[in-house]
């Protein structure tokens, strides 16, 4: 149990003095390879080393009671000792801090791709003359078409969307901003970052202290103070007054 707990022990100081180059790494993340780069990892990775087996030497002098004369021999035991371990822990550090960074930028990639992909549907059906108000979504291997008209509101959903419908909510890969862009033509108005309802299915909109709109199913959302103007503007455009 002793020894079990001065491991624990020495890899708390390793966590805690790792954050530095957490921290450094999350700003810089690693994604093509360069010597400039590679040499800023090495020398953080070599300093974090350094330090943490010198505050683990320093707390082992400290627990023995034993003079800090002998830190020399304690630095370089641990040195040998714990050097590749800690060093290995660090290169796992990086390989997970740089993959989850990949996996943000491919998820900002497909969503991009995704929009794309819709704007040139969208070029499409208007080439052809098919003008037919539908969102598809994916479900699983399967898409579903959800008529415009039965949408009731978009909720902002971190990277993607969820639409809700009168037959039920669905997850979608796109942006709240390429969604104002295409369904604003089809009667839908953005009233805050994180909300876009549709116009027919607004039944009372309160412009106070609180502004809101109240839909048909008696659900309320917040409105951006800074959206009023605009909401105003599309009001009126649509032959509504606010």
């Amino acid at each position: 149990m002793e020894l079990l707990k001065f491991h624990v022990i020495r890899w708390v100081i390793w966590g805690v003095l790792a954050i530095p180059l957490t921290l450094y790494i999350v700003r810089r993340p690693f994604r093509n390879f360069s010597i400039p780069l590679f040499a800023r990892y090495f020398i953080m990775v070599l300093c974090s080393l350094l330090v943490t087996i010198a505050a683990i030497s320093i707390f082992n002098l400290w627990y023995y009671d034993t003079g800090f004369s002998e830190f020399y021999e304690v630095f370089l035991f641990f040195a040998y000792q714990k050097s590749a371990l800690f060093v290995n822990a660090y290169l796992g550090l990086i390989v997970v801090i740089a993959l989850m960074n990949n996996l943000k930028l491919l998820d900002a990639k497909i969503i991009a791709l995704s929009d794309l992909k819709e704007e040139y549907q969208d070029l499409h059906n208007k080439a052809h003359g098919d003008t037919t108000p539908i969102m598809q979504i994916r479900i699983g291997k399967k898409l579903k078409n959800v008529l415009f008209s039965d949408i009731i509101w978009i909720q902002s959903d971190d990277y993607c969307v969820r639409v809700h419908s009168k037959q039920g909510s669905y997850h979608l890969r796109k942006s709240m901003k390429s969604m104002e862009e295409e369904l604003t033509h089809w009667g839908f108005v953005r009233i805050h970052r994180n909300c876009i309802v549709n116009k027919n299915e607004i039944d009372t909109i309160v412009f106070s202290e609180a502004p809101k709109v109240i839909v048909k199913d008696g659900s309320s959302f917040s409105i951006a103070h800074s959206r009023i103007p605009k909401i105003k503007a599309y009001l009126k455009s649509n032959g509504l007054t606010a």
